[in-house]
């Protein structure tokens, strides 16, 4: 993800509208954002987050309206512009605009367009007339690629909290880095892959094992060969599991 824009308005720290340029900061490839206590810098980290995802890990678990709307506002406007690869590698832009309104519902928009594209090539990403977690979600997994959790542990990660990727427990920083490299799904289609093709193979035991109790009078050569494919079968079973 590269950030092209934010603006913000009646958002947290910011009373009155401000938009920063990421385009100009970016060509430095590192910048520092500075500034006296309290003059709003985690605020700018806030604002990305809550702009994807319509939470922010400082108010974890409190999504009052009053958290994130300046007191002396009525309304908070956070309007973030990034850019993403997709599948065939094009730079895709994305604007996600959320107004949160005191007295109101919030209200969310999401536009794309690729990046050769012209500015008036902007159209509706996220359809409009859904409830805002359907949005959430589907910016979530349409567009980031990356839950709410792992994104504030790797790509922005919130004051204080970096110490959680380091002391993760081995399985979380597994599900997180499998996360990151979009190995998840892959691994999850194995898992359903493999969990088939054991209830075929556990019936196809049951059904030999069925056979074998009909069949206790037979010879006892066309015995021993139904034994020994229920034992392949059997050993079949205990590999997969």
């Amino acid at each position: 993800m590269i950030p092209v824009r934010i603006r913000l308005s009646g958002f947290m720290s910011y009373k009155d509208e401000v938009e920063i340029d990421f385009a100009k900061v970016l060509q430095t490839k590192v910048f520092l954002i500075q500034g006296p206590t309290g003059a709003g810098k985690s605020s700018i980290m806030d604002a990305i987050i809550f702009s994807l995802y319509g939470k922010t890990p400082r108010f974890e678990g409190d999504r009052r309206k009053s958290n994130f709307i300046n007191y002396q506002s009525d309304r908070a406007i956070v309007e973030f512009e990034f850019k993403i690869k997709d599948v065939s590698q094009r730079y895709k832009r994305y604007i996600i605009k959320r107004i949160l309104d005191r007295f109101d519902t919030q209200q969310v928009e999401v536009k794309s367009k690729y990046d050769d594209e012209e500015e008036g090539s902007w159209r509706t990403t996220v359809g409009k007339n859904i409830k805002v977690e359907e949005i959430n979600k589907k910016i979530e997994e349409n567009i980031i690629g990356l839950s709410y959790d792992v994104f504030t542990k790797t790509v922005v990660l919130p004051q204080g909290r970096f110490a959680e990727l380091l002391h993760a427990k081995p399985k979380e920083r597994s599900d997180i880095l499998l996360q990151i490299y979009g190995f998840s799904e892959l691994f999850q289609k194995i898992k359903e892959k493999s969990s088939e093709e054991l209830k075929i193979l556990k019936a196809e035991k049951e059904k030999i094992e069925l056979e074998l109790k009909e069949l206790e009078d037979t010879t006892p050569q066309k015995l021993e060969e139904l034994k020994k494919e229920a034992k392949r079968i059997e050993n079949e079973i205990y590999e997969k599991e």
